[in-house]
């Protein structure tokens, strides 16, 4: 730090520490939060914005230093002592963050932070039922805040419960003010809950216009649409979203899931290969959307990619894709029994081969493959589109 900079510092310190001697509450915003506590030293505040960087950057025991300083300066402060709890879970530090939690809940009994950071932690910890529980003390503990209502709603999701989910979702959007964002959260997520897809994406763009912010928040309920297999849903939902929002992978997912192969070739072709998950990743894309020679050239460039059995899977798919299944039974005999992609390479070449009417001979390749394996391609009709859904890596 400079000396201008810790002089100023200093400064503001003593003149502050002058006029207020004792702690009094302020209102800080963290990520488009709003969070009420006792007042923090810009000492204090500087460690916990080095700790939240540490944090974002992947490096929990950083952060926990970070945070300890943090809270050496300002006394205990239950968001600081969330923040720090969370740091030694995501360090594998479990012991230590239950104590953190324990003391803090003692001294802030009604503390939402602490609650609502216990609640993530057990969700992480799958252990759902206890999780939803400490999220019904942060939404006691806080009754105007949104975020104990959202979050309890989205571990009645996960806890396989859409009725009590959408009983506080319901609630929720009856006490918030008409348009307010709260209001809209809760609603955007009702409406997926229910299936109502037109009117998740009328309030998602509601929402997006009042808080640009939330913008995040309609990618999550995209990408999670998305993992529970309601892609349609989920690539009206990216198609509101500015494209610098949210993961390009869960995009590139949408797109294919949806068939829209031509936004997904200008997304491929639009995007850096490390955004969308690696060289490897985006030749498998390629042959998803039925560009196999893309794929190929993308593998065989002299900056390709190291030979392993997953390259050896997605260059056989390529060539089976291309009508190549010399080039392909090549790549297929260097994937080794036991790895990864063993038992979808055997699959893959079974029904290649009885799509080309070759059962038998998919059986007794798929027999010297393995003492067990069985094509059972004679009793079921193997097309195109079966090999590729089952290609998948």
């Amino acid at each position: 730090m400079g000396v201008r900079h810790a002089a100023a510092l200093a400064f503001a310190v003593v003149a502050i520490g002058c006029a207020h001697p004792k702690p009094y509450p302020v209102v800080r915003y963290l990520d488009g939060e709003r969070y009420e506590g006792s007042f923090i030293s810009p000492y204090s505040y500087e460690a916990f914005v080095r700790g939240e960087l540490a944090m974002a950057d992947g490096h929990p025991n950083t952060a926990i230093d970070h945070y300890e300083d943090a809270l050496a300066g300002s006394g205990d402060d239950p968001f600081l002592l969330a923040r720090l709890a969370e740091a030694h879970e995501a360090a594998g530090h479990k012991r230590s963050a239950d104590d953190v939690l324990s003391s803090g809940l003692r001294a802030f009994p009604r503390g939402e932070a602490l609650h609502l950071a216990r609640g993530r932690i057990l969700e992480g910890r799958d252990r759902l039922a206890a999780a939803a529980a400490s999220y019904a003390y942060a939404v006691e503990s806080a009754p105007l805040s949104e975020r104990g209502p959202l979050a309890l709603a989205d571990v009645f999701r996960r806890m396989g419960e859409p009725a009590r989910a959408a009983l506080v979702l319901e609630r929720l959007v009856a006490r918030s003010p008409r348009g307010a964002t709260a209001g809209l959260a809760a609603a955007l997520e009702l409406a997926v809950l229910e299936h109502n897809h037109d009117e998740a994406i009328r309030v998602a763009e509601r929402l997006m216009h009042r808080s640009p912010r939330e913008a995040q928040r309609v990618a999550s309920v995209a990408g999670s649409l998305l993992d529970r297999g309601q892609a349609e849903a989920a690539a009206r939902l990216f198609a509101a979203l500015p494209e610098n929002v949210g993961d390009p992978r869960d995009r590139l997912r949408a797109f294919i899931a949806t068939h829209r192969t031509d936004e997904a070739e200008a997304w491929l072709r639009s995007h850096d290969e490390s955004a969308l998950g690696g060289r490897l990743a985006v030749a498998a894309a390629f042959v998803d959307i039925g560009k196999p020679a893309a794929g190929l050239e993308l593998l065989e460039t002299p900056r390709g990619v190291a030979p392993s059995p997953a390259v050896a899977f997605v260059r056989a798919r390529a060539h089976i894709a291309t009508g190549d299944f010399n080039s392909a039974l090549t790549d297929l005999s260097q994937i080794p029994a036991g790895s990864s992609v063993s038992d979808k390479s055997h699959a893959l070449l079974c029904e290649a081969l009885a799509a080309r009417g070759l059962p038998a001979l998919a059986d007794e390749l798929a027999g010297a493959y393995s003492k067990s394996a069985s094509c059972d391609v004679g009793r079921r009709k193997v097309d195109s589109n079966t090999v590729r859904s089952s290609a998948s890596p």
